[in-house]
């Protein structure tokens, strides 16, 4: 059987033995102790996530740049039909952006691998993504990992379901050495993100107390003893006033405007929003900003970010790769999701085919023309003719 190869493939590997070890010191854990991750923080993650807005676009960048551009399976095609029809009963789509929202968020995507029954039980049925902070990673003393432990519930009925590392996809995108834990986008960013969370706060409040003009009014003449009833009565009716009535008292009434100045919080928000974009690694571009940026440095942001997504795209292919489709194949290595690159902008890879080509002597000194069709995106013509 398949999985049967692929289990003696894994045992025939000699492991590895480190000498050094991850993380010394701490005492040891009783049966009611925390855990190894701090699930308020974890859940904290979540939750700026969920709210949606500038923080959930930012990260949706992430899983966007590196699935847009699509994927190709490469190796042995006769296994191909294998996993393209696994692929399509999971929604490998789905299962991909899900894995990298969680190790966006937590700093560890989760996703448990579902066998089927009977005769299918070396088949993959589903892929199940959970919430990584409900899980623990266990490893041995030298930081290799060993299993995983869901842990649902609370101390009273807190219930462990242990998995191991064949039944689970795990994938890391900002590793941290010295622990089998990753790094949380949102927990490297969270100081400007509480600091945005203030900005938008004091501003909202700003424009209640202060978006609607006040007035000092002030009744009778200096020394003047005005009873409190007149007082409250000329109060009630500046407050039924709406912006559309006039005001018009006697002449011992004075009125005196106590907002008379403007309410810059565009440099507050700008300050924030350039904070966050910053900290999370998103270009403002992608996000129908780059307020003041000129095309030149929109450029240099935009290749930083594709070299970013570039460098991301290979970690995701080498987790789902030895996770996952080794497992549908059974042949650690047959076949391999490589995912595509981005289009290139067209009329400047024209402008580099005709500067290659601009020797007046030799047009093909550099390249040829069919190289030069190649690098169009064109097929070779009969004869290799232009």
């Amino acid at each position: 059987m398949r999985s049967v190869d692929y289990v003696r493939r894994l045992l025939a590997r000699p492991p590895a033995q480190p000498r050094s070890k991850p993380r010394a010191g701490g005492a040891a854990k009783s049966l009611f102790s925390k855990r190894d991750r701090d699930p308020k923080a974890l859940t904290l993650y979540d939750t700026i996530y969920q709210q949606g807005g500038l923080i959930s676009e930012a990260i949706d960048q992430y899983p966007l740049g590196i699935l847009s551009d699509g994927y190709e399976l490469v190796g042995d095609e006769s296994l191909f039909p294998l996993v393209e029809e696994t692929f399509g009963r999971i929604g490998i789509e789905d299962v991909l952006w899900q894995g990298i929202v969680e190790a966006l968020k937590t700093g560890d995507g989760v996703q448990e691998i579902v066998f089927g029954r009977g005769d299918a039980r070396d088949t993959v049925a589903a892929v199940v993504t959970r919430a990584s902070k409900d899980f623990d990673i266990i490893s041995d003393e030298y930081g290799r990992i060993t299993g995983y432990k869901q842990v649902v519930g609370n101390l009273l009925a807190r219930e462990e379901i242990p998995f191991a590392p064949e039944e689970i996809v795990h994938l890391q995108l900002f590793p941290v050495a010295g622990s089998v834990y990753g790094s949380s986008l949102i927990g490297r960013a969270l100081d400007d993100i509480n600091a945005d969370t203030m900005v938008r706060d004091s501003t909202v409040e700003a424009i209640k107390r202060h978006g609607f003009r006040r007035y000092h009014i002030k009744a009778g003449q200096p020394g003047e003893h005005v009873p409190q009833e007149d007082i409250d009565f000329i109060s009630d009716e500046f407050t039924k006033l709406d912006k559309k009535q006039e005001i018009t008292t006697q002449r011992d009434v004075d009125i005196v405007p106590l907002d008379q100045g403007t309410m810059d919080v565009k440099n507050y928000y700008e300050w924030a929003v350039d904070r966050i974009c910053t900290a999370l690694g998103t270009p403002e571009e992608l996000l129908g900003l780059g307020r003041g940026a000129t095309e030149a440095t929109a450029n240099v942001r935009l290749k930083a970010w594709q070299m970013k997504i570039r460098t991301l795209k290979q970690r995701v292919e080498r987790a789902y790769n030895q996770q996952l489709v080794d497992r549908i194949t059974g042949v650690p290595g047959a076949v391999a999701i490589s995912f595509n690159d981005p289009p290139k902008d067209e009329l400047q890879v024209a402008q580099y085919v005709m500067l290659l080509m601009s020797n007046a002597v030799d047009p093909e000194l550099i390249i040829d023309a069919d190289e030069a069709r190649e690098l169009l995106g064109l097929k070779a013509r009969a004869g290799g003719l232009l």
